[in-house]
């Protein structure tokens, strides 16, 4: 069963979308079914990091689902970037939202949005099949008192 919950999920690969597009404040953009709205942007330093952060309200067929915060983070000691992705998970479908950085005139955030579906399915796949993995383990009531040194597979 888990092998088949993990196919389900491997089969939405074929229904994923994408978008980039380089937002201001106020600006959308459009995923799937998702509408995205940045509200704000940020950006601050501290002793270890300088970042930047783009607050997006998502909408999906009108109705308000709260706030995603994508990060982009430059490491000063090590001299290395990442990047915080907003996900919202759900059964059908999950939303990653990605600040891929700032524009060439640093006044525009560049913003990657994914729709994965049924990503959750395999992860639910992978939990039963570890279950049920671990329910075949698990010695059966009344063995054979007869079986060389209680293998109880051996019966």
């Amino acid at each position: 069963m888990g092998i088949v919950l993990i196919f389900v999920g491997l089969t939405g690969h074929a229904f994923n979308q994408s978008e980039v597009k380089e937002l201001n404040i106020g600006d959308t953009m459009r995923v799937g079914a998702y509408e995205l709205k940045m509200v704000d942007l940020k950006q601050g330093e501290n002793q270890n990091t300088s970042w930047h952060r783009a607050t997006m309200q998502v909408r999906r067929t009108a109705l308000r689902w709260g706030t995603l915060e994508p990060e982009k983070r430059f490491y000063l000691a090590q001299q290395t970037g990442t990047s915080e992705v907003g996900i919202r998970p759900r059964l059908n479908e999950d939303l990653y939202l990605n600040f891929g950085g700032m524009s060439d005139d640093n006044q525009r955030a560049i913003i990657q949005a994914y729709v994965f579906p049924l990503v959750s399915w395999i992860w639910i796949g992978g939990l039963v099949l570890i279950g049920g993995t671990l329910v075949c383990l698990v010695p059966r009531q009344g063995q054979d008192s007869n079986t060389p040194h209680g293998m109880w597979w051996a019966s």
